[in-house]
């Protein structure tokens, strides 16, 4: 188990995967801290005045940077590979700007403007950046069941898999500094075709 918001910890992340694996073709920055952990829900609409110092830096500390981190300790492998993938879990523009949302919100917004920048910043180098969201609330436990007792109404989270596995694909080759909305994607129609219809510039 390590750490992310430890630089030395996601380092050894790395090198502990490359050691026991070999190589490594893509990361997927999944980890993260929702308002479920400010509480008592989501339904009560805290403000930004109700969560504590403490409480901000670490879902701060933990989207934001646990995604940088992660992102900067894998970045020179697949520079010097000249492929690799990164992915990183956002949510929808209306919960960055949601009210009672900070810091979730802000977090999210941070990570997107991040994958654009990053994309940029790797561009011609094979390795390409992207963020991928569900569309919506996700039956996860981001979602207490207070707020959302019928847990049918909320996205499956199972609908990020397969545009996921495309855009660590070789196909996603030069798809980069995008938006992927997991909801809009269609096994049915060809990955490229769908892929820019579903997606949107990184900021």
């Amino acid at each position: 188990m390590i750490d992310i918001v430890r630089e030395a910890d996601c380092e050894a992340g790395i090198a502990a995967s490359l050691q026991e694996h070999g190589r490594l073709d893509a990361l997927i920055n999944n980890a993260g801290v929702g308002m479920d952990s400010v509480g008592p829900n989501i339904s009560q609409r805290l403000t930004f005045l109700d969560v504590s110092v403490d409480k901000w830096r670490s879902i701060v500390d933990t989207n934001v940077n646990g995604t940088f981190l992660m992102t900067r300790a894998v970045a020179p492998y697949f520079v010097r590979r000249g492929r690799g993938r990164i992915i990183n879990l956002s949510t929808s523009f209306s919960t960055m700007v949601r009210q009672g949302f900070a810091p979730y919100g802000p977090s999210k917004a941070a990570v997107e403007t991040m994958t654009a920048i990053l994309a940029k910043d790797l561009e011609g180098t094979g390795v390409t950046v992207n963020a991928l969201l569900p569309g919506g609330p996700a039956d996860t436990n981001m979602i207490l069941a207070s707020d959302a007792p019928d847990r049918t109404k909320l996205i499956a989270p199972s609908i990020m898999v397969p545009p996921a596995i495309w855009l660590v694909s070789d196909a996603a080759s030069g798809f980069t500094g995008k938006r992927v909305i997991a909801k809009d994607w269609n096994p049915t129609v060809p990955a490229n075709e769908l892929a820019a219809a579903c997606a949107n510039a990184a900021w």
